[in-house]
């Protein structure tokens, strides 16, 4: 069903109604999802506390128990786990090794900034964290009545994203929040043809995550091809340039903007003593995850789900361990990782039949961007939580399931029970993406 046909269908009579506030619903999603994200932590610490060494060896400083209360400890636990240590310390002591560069830094900034209000780097990144995602609902919402005003498409989005299995990211103290925050925010100022609005928000963007700047691609094709309020897009003229010169005006240049959160942030690595492309040198070097081509990781991950994995997993040898005593292991982790590779296609083709083109292509550039950079271990480490920002996956299934019922509810029971259940795992720091 296209953005037209369900428009048409969900129009009621003589007498349209408003469209429902999008606070309620979005409040409604952040609160039960994050119920879910610490009730099965609690329970998962409680049952099965993790090995003081186990603990010690990924976070040596301490950064995630700062508290000198265990219970409090255990209540910012769903919040601070593996990479947190990471944007904490660079958040306390800057860019103080090479391996720090992988990181970009607007979000270790932004909680250096509130730490000097509330004293406390951690519960700082969780509070953004936490307001980023809400506002993140809450502005999805927005976005989605442009094209489906009856506001049951706009709904069941914001459901499908906060109980996406791997959203227990978003009230974490990682990038997930605040970078989607900025995608959704930034397209949405395009659609309400605020150009400055939002090329600085893309330009945010580009300074919080590596990939954050091909947001320049769907606001250009906003600008040049719509959609644009109260107007249809035009037709798109790809066999000359002219047919993008005769849409430009001399505001275009303000999306040169996007790319400067990145070139700040290399030039201000350049200024510090190291290498302008030192954050592409540490996450190849440090972390394993040089570009390798499009694609590359799911290429890599196939080939070993289907030579190896698969069976070592079914038969329960071979498996390539994380670390003694880990519920799971790499093996386990690139079965799963092939397996969200069913419903990225099935939200990729919904999103192609029912949205516009222009959503389809941020999706598509992010999953490009998520699946380039294989790991050594795992060669999808981290694509489920990377292709999250992607929100035009989550309206377009959406879009498809609002008038499934069944097939509705089966999706958001299936992923509120892989959400307790890999919130479980991360709470007891197992490895879950």
């Amino acid at each position: 069903m296209t953005v037209d046909a369900l428009s048409t269908a969900a129009a009621p009579g003589p007498a349209p109604q408003r469209a429902p506030r999008p606070l309620p619903t979005a409040l409604s999603a952040l609160y039960a999802s994050r119920l879910i994200v610490w009730g099965a932590a609690m329970i998962a610490l409680a049952l099965a506390p993790p090995a003081a060494a186990i603990v010690a060896s990924f976070d040596p400083a301490g950064v995630t128990h700062p508290f000198h209360s265990a219970v409090l400890n255990r209540l910012i636990a769903p919040a601070a786990r593996f990479d947190t240590t990471w944007y904490v310390s660079i958040a306390q002591h800057g860019y103080t090794g090479y391996e720090h560069h992988a990181f970009f830094p607007l979000y270790p900034l932004a909680i250096h900034v509130l730490d000097w209000v509330v004293g406390q780097p951690l519960i700082a990144g969780l509070l953004i964290s936490m307001v980023c995602f809400g506002a993140s609902l809450v502005l999805l919402q927005r976005l989605v009545l442009l094209d489906f005003p009856d506001g049951r498409v706009a709904q069941l989005s914001t459901w499908l994203l906060a109980l996406f299995p791997m959203s227990l990211y978003f009230s974490a103290v990682y990038t997930e929040s605040i970078f989607t925050l900025l995608s959704i925010w930034a397209i949405y100022a395009a659609r309400r043809e605020r150009w400055l609005l939002a090329s600085v928000l893309g330009a945010l963007a580009a300074a919080a995550r590596s990939d954050g700047f091909v947001l320049i691609v769907p606001l250009l094709w906003i600008y040049l091809w719509g959609p644009r309020p109260g107007a249809p897009a035009p037709d798109i003229d790809w066999r000359t340039p002219l047919g993008l010169v005769r849409r430009a005006r001399p505001n275009i240049f303000l999306f040169g903007l996007v790319p400067l959160g990145l070139i700040a942030y290399l030039v201000y690595c350049a200024a510090s003593g190291w290498s302008f492309t030192e954050p592409f040198y540490a996450a190849s070097h440090y972390w394993g995850r040089g570009f390798a081509g499009p694609f590359s990781e799911i290429v890599i991950a196939v080939r070993h789900f289907f030579a190896h994995d698969l069976a070592a997993v079914i038969t329960n040898t071979h498996v390539r361990v994380f670390y003694v005593g880990d519920p799971l292991n790499w093996t386990w982790s690139n079965v799963i990782d092939v397996l969200w590779l069913v419903p990225l296609t099935a939200a990729l083709v919904a999103t192609w039949r029912t949205l516009p083109k222009v959503y389809v292509v941020y999706a598509l550039l992010i999953v490009v961007a998520s699946a380039s950079t294989p790991s050594p271990l795992e060669p999808m480490m981290s694509f489920a939580r990377y292709v999250m920002p992607a929100f035009p996956l989550f309206v377009g299934a959406a879009a498809v399931l609002v008038d499934r019922p069944w097939a509705r509810r089966l999706t958001l029971g299936t992923s509120a029970v892989l959400l307790a259940g890999f919130s479980a795992l991360w709470g007891i720091w197992a490895w879950v993406a």
